[in-house]
Parts: C-alpha cells; sequence; structure tokens
C-alpha cells in the first residue's frame, strides 16, 4: 500500500528453492494471512488493506493462475488454540493513542479449538 497516494501498488511475492524471487501477482495493499486448501492445489490469502479474500488454482511449479476474489466458507474451519491478533496505530492522532493506549498491541487469545501443523519453507 502506498501510503502517500493511499492506492494499492503491492505485490505478492514467492521466493524459489535456489533463492530467487518472482512476482506472482500485483496491485495489492497488504497481502497476507497465506493458507492451501486441504489438497494444496489453491492458495488463499487476504489483502488486509483492501479488506478482500483471494484464491487462485496453485501450481506445482510455484505458479498462482486465475486470482479471483472470494468469500469465506461457511463451515467450520480449526483455529490456532492461541490465535495471535495485532492491531493497527498508523494514522492515529496523540489523543487518539492516549485514549486507546494498547494500539498497535498483539494480543493472544485462547481457544477450545486447534489448528492446521505450521508449514516451513525446505528448498
Amino acid at each position: 500500500m502506498n501510503f502517500t497516494t493511499r492506492k494499492p501498488d503491492g505485490a505478492l511475492y514467492s521466493i524459489t528453492a535456489y533463492g530467487g524471487i518472482r512476482v506472482m501477482g500485483g496491485t495489492l495493499g497488504v497481502a497476507d494471512g497465506f493458507e492451501w486448501s486441504l489438497d494444496d492445489t489453491e492458495m488463499h490469502f487476504t489483502d488486509t488493506a483492501e479488506k478482500t479474500i483471494y484464491r487462485g488454482p496453485f501450481r506445482e511449479t510455484g505458479e498462482l493462475d486465475d486470482v479471483r476474489s472470494s468469500t469465506p466458507v461457511n463451515r467450520m474451519m480449526d483455529l490456532p488454540s492461541t490465535l495471535f491478533v495485532g492491531s493497527a496505530r498508523e494514522n492515529l492522532t496523540e489523543a487518539q493513542l492516549e485514549a486507546h493506549p494498547l494500539s498497535g498491541a498483539i494480543f493472544a487469545i485462547d481457544t477450545r479449538t486447534h489448528g492446521r501443523p505450521a508449514r516451513s519453507f525446505d528448498p
């Protein structure tokens, strides 16, 4: 996200097994929240700045094709037993920060469910 123009000019990048960098998509604000479908054929991610969830077919070659906006799935999804939530503080005035001193903090919330195992990058 370009904080001067407020326009989405970010991109989604991929790191190859050999350390190369590839642009997978552009015109994004803040791409985050990455996850794959249970069969590893679709990648899901969010654009926090645009408040949009995206998904697209993910190829074994690391290519992401036909990315489209998506809506949350109406089914129970496992969450981590501890859910970490980050809050924002950018563009807040001093008065707002005084009124909301936890702006920008990270909160840990215990839940009763467990999420999927963490994935690691193994080149």
